[in-house]
Formats: C-alpha cells, structure tokens, sequence
C-alpha cells in the first residue's frame, strides 16, 4: 500500500499494514505518548518527513529511505523519540539522509546494508549492543549517547563522527570496511567507554575540547593511525595503556585544544609524535 500524506491534529496517527507499506508525509500536533506508530512487517518505506507536537514516533519493522528524511519530535518544549525497533538502510549507498530532532532508540543498524549519506541527532541516542551505525558523510550525535554494548561506526572519506554529547558506551569499534579516512570526535564533558579502544580510522582523533572535559577509557585507549590527535581535558585509563601519536612512517602530531591531564594509574602514557 501506498499513503502519500497523513495528517491528524490533535491525535495519533497509527497505521498497520500487513504487507509492505509506503509513506510520505506524517504530521500530527500530538504533544505526548505515542504520536506516530508505523507497522508493515514486509518493510516500510518513507519518502517524507514525520513530524508531531513532541510526541513520540515508533516504527516497528525494517525501514527504508526513499529520500532524506527529517523526523522532527521538538515542539513547545515537548521532546520525542523516535524508536526504530528494526533496520533503516537507504534505497541507493549514500544518496538518503537521516535527521532526527528529539532523541533517537535504535534496536537495530542504521545504514549498515546500504549507507545512509548522514544521520544526525539532536536529543539524547540509546544505541543497541552490536548496532552498526553507516554512513558516507557525517554522524552527529548532539545529545548524550549511550550504549550497554558495542557500537560500529563507519563514515566515507572526508567525513566526521561527532559524539559532541556524554557518551557512555562498553565499546566503540571505528569500522575500516569501507574507508578508513574518517574523522572521530568526541568532547562531551564527560564521558566513559569501558572496554579498550583501539581508533583505526585514519583521519584525525578529537578527544575533549575543554579543560573541564572528562573522557575515561577504562581499558585504555590508543590512536596511532590517525593522522593526528587532538586532545582537551582529563584523559584517563583504568591502570591502562593511553597511547597517542606516532614518529613514522609520518609523524602524526598530537595537538593540545586545552588544559590536558593524561592519567593511566600503573598503565603506560605513550606520546610518540610530536606534541
């Protein structure tokens, strides 16, 4: 089935369709709850954007991307969610984007089979274990980010992945599938990742900004193959390894945005390019 445009006033709007389903446009002034549910258990697929008051959007099964998409869940005050219980892929790799402003609860991989061109997050993200999070151009995450897993990110060459909130994760994996020359940003006032981090993309490392800035890799954290690393704040390990920069076969420097404090306990701090 295919609907062009849904629109309720004051109400939700819900719909169920047993095979595949196509939407357009939604848009409803409903400030709380459940303001949007789509089911198509055969796929759903949204060429337009889904708009309420601040109430929440849920969409239950695999979606696919006919166009960028703009979920807009702040009005008034009122932040949403939006909650995709399964896949969002692209129709073609890095042509669909993904806007949300309000806060995102994704169960499942976003772009992981076909690429999103970027994905944005104004609110608060709670990521699934083993999400995988693809795209050509950026990732913003402006909210807090949190995980109780692991999370893949992969971006196209030039790009950025912003974590410019708290992030709160037990592993980050920076993927090398489909490039390496990514960038990786992290400078949320405080954040933690429990497992050892190890940043294999080969575009720059930001790791605070601030000298209030409070990032603790609890298994320790490395970034030698980035072309550089910029570091502002307190930097600090579990009785873990920090290792930052490296002397050849380029050296790749290691700039100071602020203040630094790097504390490893009994682990080893390893400067090897030029600070």
């Amino acid at each position: 089935n295919a609907i062009g445009t849904l629109t309720a006033d004051t109400g939700s709007v819900a719909v169920t369709n047993a095979g595949p389903l196509k939407v357009g446009t939604v848009t409803t002034s409903a400030t709380s709850g459940t303001a949007v549910d789509l089911s198509a258990p055969l796929g759903l697929e949204l060429s337009g954007d889904v708009t309420t008051g601040g109430g929440d959007a849920t969409f239950r099964h695999a979606v696919k991307l006919a166009a960028d998409v703009a979920i807009k869940l702040a009005s008034g005050g009122k932040v949403g969610t939006a909650t995709f219980l399964s896949t969002v892929d692209g129709t073609s790799s890095g042509d669909e984007s993904l806007t949300v402003t309000g806060n995102l609860d994704a169960a499942k991989s976003l772009g992981d089979t076909t690429a999103l061109q970027s994905l944005s997050v104004s609110g608060d993200s709670t990521l699934a274990d083993g999400i995988k999070l693809r795209t050509v151009g950026d990732q913003t995450f402006s909210g807090e980010a949190t995980s109780a897993g692991t999370v893949t990110v992969q971006a196209g060459s030039g790009a950025t992945v912003k974590f410019l909130g708290d992030t709160t994760l037990k592993s980050l994996i920076t993927s090398t599938t489909d490039t390496a020359d990514y960038a990786v940003v992290m400078t949320g006032a405080k954040s933690v990742i429990t497992d050892a981090v190890t940043f294999t993309n080969t575009g720059t490392v930001t790791l605070g900004d601030g000298a209030s800035d409070d990032l603790w890799f609890k298994g320790g954290v490395e970034s030698i193959l980035p072309s550089g690393t910029s570091l502002g704040g307190t930097i600090r390990t579990t009785d873990a390894a920090a290792t930052f920069g490296q002397k050849t076969p380029v050296n790749h420097a290691i700039t100071l945005l602020a203040d630094t404090t790097v504390s490893t306990g009994s682990g080893a701090a390893t400067f090897s390019g030029t600070v």
